[in-house]
């Protein structure tokens, strides 16, 4: 009898063990949807979620792979009881935000952190309706972020996170531009130029997600912060506007200097419709900047990466090449998923 309990017990303990987060660490899920973004941060006592797209094309697809992680992750963890305490959503596009209203179904949701630039009842939740089911949120605007120059933008709402020893701290350095900083109409009118730079710290360790940022918006941030850009030195790199060539600059990888690059981008098999394999995504140029900015190894892979954009279905973009991969850069659209736990002490673990 004693023999049958130990061995009932056993299976239990180890499921319970393995349901909890460690106290000391952090884990960043860059959750593979095709071409589209979302980012689940683990901690030990809570879940954000950084963005919920969905690819244009194909878009149930995209839904349903998020659905299923999402699934699978609070079912490991049933000690959040299926609560995600913010969503941060870095602009309104719809590959970032295509999928919050599934999300919001399935889920108890706290916060809502995003910019009114570009918001639209059919991609987002409007205040109202927020307010009715009791989640807070902050339109967060370019004038708020530089208020609390140079710490960047924070509150109980863009970081509600509170896990003693183990609180991450959550910040903006972007925001929505209410007045044209003297860009074209075509470039202020650009919801990519109105992305939250969201910058994650956790101990010693340090994320950083810049959206879709392009070179306009690359240029206006690292002026705003010039006299403070050791603010963007950090250890993971979430690589701008899935791999883009307009997203990537060289005066931004010098001030990140990443010791990891994460691209979210769909794998290069996918054809049809809105894809990386039709923007060009990543752009071998951006792989290339990166790999000499990055000076850690990886298990080395063959990934597809292109020179230039193909808007349209051809059977194959002749642009596209294999490249050798050895550097810790790592793409959804090769690598699937991939899981990076940061430590309190500043040690990284890619999850391969």
């Amino acid at each position: 009898m004693k023999a049958f309990f130990t061995l009932l017990i056993l299976p239990l303990f180890l499921n319970l063990a393995l349901s909890q987060a460690s106290s000391t660490t952090m884990t960043a899920h860059f959750i593979d949807i095709n071409q589209a973004d979302a980012t689940l941060l683990e901690f030990e006592c809570a879940a954000v979620l950084i963005d919920a797209g969905a690819q244009g094309s194909n878009t149930n697809e995209s839904r349903q792979k998020l659905m299923d992680y999402l699934d699978d992750f609070f079912q490991r963890r049933s000690d959040l009881n299926d609560t995600i305490e913010v969503i941060i959503i870095t602009h309104n596009h719809s590959d970032h935000i295509k999928s919050l209203d599934v999300v919001r179904e399935k889920y108890h949701i706290k916060n809502i952190v995003s910019s009114r630039h570009n918001l639209k009842t059919k991609d987002m939740v409007y205040k109202t309706k927020l307010e009715e089911e009791g989640i807070k949120y902050d339109w967060v605007e370019y004038t708020d972020v530089l208020a609390y120059y140079p710490l960047g933008y924070y509150n109980n709402i863009v970081d509600p996170v509170k896990c003693g020893n183990a609180d991450p701290w959550i910040t903006l350095f972007s925001g929505g531009l209410e007045d044209n900083p003297g860009w074209s109409k075509s470039n202020f009118k650009n919801p990519n130029n109105h992305s939250l730079v969201v910058r994650v710290k956790f101990g010693q360790s340090s994320f950083i997600f810049t959206g879709d940022l392009e070179k306009e918006g690359i240029e206006l941030l690292l002026h705003n912060y010039k006299n403070d850009l050791d603010l963007f030195d950090v250890d993971v790199y979430q690589v701008g506007h899935h791999g883009s060539k307009n997203a990537t600059t060289g005066e931004l990888l010098d001030a990140i200097s990443p010791d990891i690059a994460v691209i979210s981008a769909s794998n290069s098999s996918i054809h049809k419709g809105k894809t990386g394999f039709a923007y060009g995504h990543p752009n071998k140029g951006v792989v290339d900047s990166l790999s000499v900015h990055i000076s850690g190894d990886r298990l080395p892979i063959n990934g597809d990466v292109f020179e230039t954009a193909w808007h349209g279905f051809p059977k194959k973009n002749d642009s596209m090449q294999s490249i050798a991969i050895d550097k810790k850069i790592y793409c959804t659209c090769w690598d699937g998923t991939v899981k990076i736990t940061a430590h309190l002490d500043g040690t990284l673990e890619v999850i391969e």
